[in-house]
């Protein structure tokens, strides 16, 4: 008797961390198929920097954001990621340097010109698109 009731709280236990599992945010979208991708973006420059959403009431709501340094068509501008994009530690994606395809979603579409404020989707290695944002123009 006694060894049936270990092995059930053994059993219940194991049941139980199952269920325990954390969740992070929603992963990065693929690629769909049949969207064409035309932009080459050269990417040059990665930075790292906290981004914290106001009021800043507690560390919880802070992350951080990539920006990276890319090069289309000869110029040179900055690029921001989606800062509410949570990632799973276990797992984080990377943003390598090298050439990235690209489509405009928001902006002027077919212009060499980007602006301030224009989205990008980027593709990554492994299919997935990241959201990007112009937030700055370089020399």
């Amino acid at each position: 008797m006694r060894k049936l009731v270990v092995v059930c709280a053994v059993l219940l236990c194991s049941v139980g961390s199952w269920g325990q599992k954390y969740r992070y945010g929603q992963g990065l979208p693929s690629v769909k198929p049949g969207v064409d991708y035309p932009i080459v973006m050269h990417i040059y420059g990665v930075h790292l920097r906290p981004y914290c959403a106001l009021p800043r009431s507690s560390w919880e709501s802070c992350g951080d954001v990539f920006y990276a340094d890319v090069i289309v068509h000869g110029s040179k501008f900055e690029l921001r990621t989606d800062s509410d994009r949570e990632q799973d530690p276990y797992h984080p994606w990377t943003l390598t340097l090298g050439d990235y395809h690209a489509r405009a979603v928001k902006g002027v579409a077919g212009e060499v010109q980007l602006h301030i404020g224009d989205e990008y989707d980027l593709v990554l290695p492994g299919n997935k698109v990241l959201r990007c944002v112009v937030s700055g123009l370089m020399e």
